[in-house]
C-alpha cells in the first residue's frame, strides 16, 4: 500500500541563498497540487508557514524535502525518526539525492499521482561511554589524537570476532555509507539493501582487511585518546580506554523514490558503466 501524503515540511541548506530559492518554488509548486506544504525559515513576507524543529522531531509531517547536498540529509536524518525524506540535490555530487532542481515539477506530478515508493536504510545507535548520541546513517570514523604513537583497538563484537591491532583510525559504515569515506581506502560498496556494519581499519600495523559483520552491538575501545566523528556532523573526543558501543538503530531512515534502484548510489560515482 503507497503512503499517504497531505502536509510536507521543506528544509534548506543553511547559508546558501540559492537553495532557500529553490525550496521556496518547490513549496509553491507543492501548495499548487493541494498539498499542505511548509518550510523551515521561510522568507519574509512570502506567507509560508515555518516548520519548527520540535515539530520535525514529534513525527508531525508526512515527507519531509531536504535541498541541499549530503550533508544536509545527514543533518536532517540526525533530528528525524521514520519520516521518508525526498532530497533535491544542489550540492556537487548528491549520492543520496533523488531529483535535481529541473525535476520539481516531475517530482510534484509523481507525488501528487502516488508514483513512488520508500526505500528504507539501516542506521547505527552510537553510544560513547554513558552518553547517548543520534543515529548515524553513514559512519563513524575515528582517528588518533597523538601523531607521536600509534594507538592500539580492540573491536569485540561477541558472536563474530574480537581482534586488537595498531592503527591509525577506524571507519565504521553502514551499506548506505559504504559509499563515503571507506571507499577512499578502497573498501568495498555493500548493496544499500543489507543489515550490517563494514569495518575498515586506517594504516593498520597488521595487514587487517576491512570486514562485514551483522550490526548486532559492537564494542570499541583505544589505550589512547581518540576524536570520533559521527556522520561528518559531529566530533566527540574520547579518552583513553573509554567504551564506543554501536548497534542496529530501532528506526530506519526512509528515503522517497521515484524509481527503483539497486546499488542506485554507484551512478552518481563515476567509477564506470553501471545500469540497473
Amino acid at each position: 500500500m503507497v503512503r499517504s501524503i497531505k502536509r510536507i515540511a521543506i528544509i534548506s541548506k543553511e547559508g546558501y541563498p540559492e537553495g532557500r530559492e529553490l525550496a521556496v518554488v518547490f513549496v509553491r509548486e507543492l501548495q499548487k497540487a493541494n498539498f499542505e506544504a511548509e518550510m523551515m525559515s521561510p522568507p519574509r513576507g512570502s506567507g509560508i508557514k515555518n516548520v519548527s524543529q520540535k515539530d520535525l522531531m514529534k513525527g508531525s509531517y508526512d515527507l519531509l524535502v531536504t535541498v541541499g547536498g549530503d550533508g544536509t540529509i545527514l543533518r536532517v536524518f540526525r533530528m528525524l525518526g521514520n519520516t521518508p525524506v525526498l532530497a533535491l540535490n544542489v550540492g556537487a555530487k548528491g549520492v543520496l539525492a533523488e531529483i535535481e532542481p529541473e525535476e520539481i515539477s516531475f517530482a510534484v506530478g509523481e507525488l501528487r499521482e502516488k508514483r513512488y515508493e520508500i526505500d528504507k536504510r539501516m542506521r547505527l545507535s552510537v553510544k560513547i561511554g554513558d552518553q547517548d548520541y543520534p543515529p548515524v546513517l553513514n559512519e563513524v570514523f575515528t582517528t588518533r589524537k597523538s601523531l607521536f604513537v600509534t594507538p592500539l583497538y580492540t573491536i569485540d563484537c561477541k558472536r563474530s570476532l574480537s581482534i586488537s591491532s595498531r592503527m591509525d583510525g577506524l571507519i565504521l559504515s553502514t551499506p548506505t555509507g559504504s559509499t563515503g569515506h571507506s571507499f577512499s581506502y578502497k573498501s568495498p560498496i555493500l548493496s544499500d539493501a543489507l543489515r550490517s556494519v563494514l569495518v575498515t581499519p586506517i594504516s593498520p600495523l597488521d595487514s587487517i582487511p576491512p570486514l562485514v559483520i551483522p550490526p548486532e552491538p559492537i564494542q570499541v575501545s583505544c589505550n589512547e585518546q581518540i576524536e570520533v566523528v559521527l556522520d561528518g556532523q559531529e566530533a566527540v573526543t574520547v579518552p583513553s580506554e573509554s567504551i564506543l558501543t554501536l548497534k542496529e538503530h530501532s528506526a530506519d531512515a526512509s528515503f522517497l523514490r521515484f524509481k527503483s534502484k539497486h546499488f542506485g548510489q554507484l551512478n552518481k560515482m563515476n567509477i564506470g558503466n553501471i545500469s540497473n
